[in-house]
């Protein structure tokens, strides 16, 4: 290597060098990376929880056997499926007094039937009213229930993010 521009030892520090630049561009990018993954992230659980927020108006009551079901001004248009569940809240406030269930949908209404009756005194009211008064009960409205995987995902996310710091 005597002859040669260059000897083993310029080199072994060229190496070096390079190998420093390339672990300095790593840990940027992989920092980059990481930051822009977590704002994704974040703005995609953002949007999902403003559509579980949503409220939904209830248009009116109807009987079904006896059981009095609810339709809701939502349909298939608003990505309605059947089998899908809502909570049953008073507005404002929040307080839940049921789950109920889509049995039927149109394009821009569905109807849904209880599946827990949480306040069976508020459910028993709204039947006998039913046979009067099929109009939409007042200070109530569904919200679209958040399924209890992605609830128990979000609770861990963020405990993950408050230990890590963010």
């Amino acid at each position: 290597f005597r002859n040669n521009s260059i000897s083993l030892v310029s080199v072994s520090l060229l190496l070096s060098v390079a190998l420093g630049y390339w672990r300095f561009i790593r840990n940027t990018l992989g920092k980059i990376w990481t930051a822009t993954a977590r704002r994704i992230v974040w703005q995609s659980i953002e949007n999902q929880m403003r559509e579980y927020s949503s409220q939904i108006r209830i248009l009116g009551l109807n009987n079904n056997s006896g059981t009095v079901n609810l339709i809701l001004e939502a349909g298939s248009s608003n990505g309605i499926s059947s089998g899908m569940m809502f909570d049953i809240v008073t507005d404002p406030g929040g307080e839940i007094y049921g789950e109920v269930q889509v049995v039927q949908i149109e394009d821009s209404s569905c109807t849904v039937s209880p599946a827990n009756r949480i306040n069976t005194e508020f459910w028993e009211k709204l039947e006998d009213r039913m046979k009067y008064d099929p109009s939409s009960p007042p200070n109530i409205i569904a919200k679209r229930k958040i399924p209890d995987g992605i609830r128990d995902f979000l609770k861990a996310l963020l405990q993950k993010e408050r230990e890590n710091g963010y």
